[in-house]
């Protein structure tokens, strides 16, 4: 890696100079790539539109912008989850729209990588005493299919590693829920 023998290629959603060794940090050239602005997507939208040789209202386009939060491929997905759909979208209200952006946004697949993401979101959100949070994640869990026993499992550790002695209580506490459960 020194010598520039090979390329090291990695993506993370974690701060690298925290979360990589540093020999390996001192080592490579880090890039953070931003999100992309509002009219970079519907530049991106306008030319999947013509590729595709298909009609998108310009409100539509503005509203997948807004929805898709500067990431070009939730934009893309949201384009075509538009298109596989049964409405015409000439005549589609915003109302119709919204639900079926909100739905997908919803998705969770608890073999993927939002599976981690989600339970993380979740566990921070009780370390941070955030209780509307936490309640939020646990249903986006539930909602998509988790496992019950993962969730009380979970909840096991962050009594012991994150409260521990701070509450003893807290340990007994979810034990008993992953008994109950």
């Amino acid at each position: 890696l020194e010598r520039g023998d090979f390329l090291l290629i990695g993506a993370t959603t974690e701060y690298p100079q925290t979360s990589l060794n540093r020999a390996l940090i001192s080592r490579v050239r880090t890039i953070e790539l931003k999100k992309l602005s509002s009219d970079n997507i519907e530049n991106i939208l306008t030319n999947a539109v013509n590729k595709e040789k298909k009609a998108l209202p310009t409100w539509i386009q503005e509203k997948i912008s807004q929805y898709s939060n500067g990431d070009a491929r939730s934009a893309l997905n949201y384009l075509e989850i538009l298109w596989e759909g049964k409405k015409d979208l000439e005549n589609i209200t915003q109302e119709e729209l919204k639900e079926i952006l909100s739905q997908n946004s919803r998705h969770y697949d608890k073999n993927s990588d939002r599976h981690y993401d989600v339970i993380s979101a979740f566990i921070k959100s009780v370390r941070g005493s955030d209780a509307n949070a936490a309640i939020l994640w646990l249903a986006v869990m539930l909602d998509g299919g988790e496992d019950p026993m993962f969730v009380a499992r979970r909840l096991v550790v962050l009594a012991s590693e994150d409260i521990g002695n701070a509450n003893p209580q807290g340990l007994i506490l979810a034990n008993s829920c992953l008994q109950s459960v």
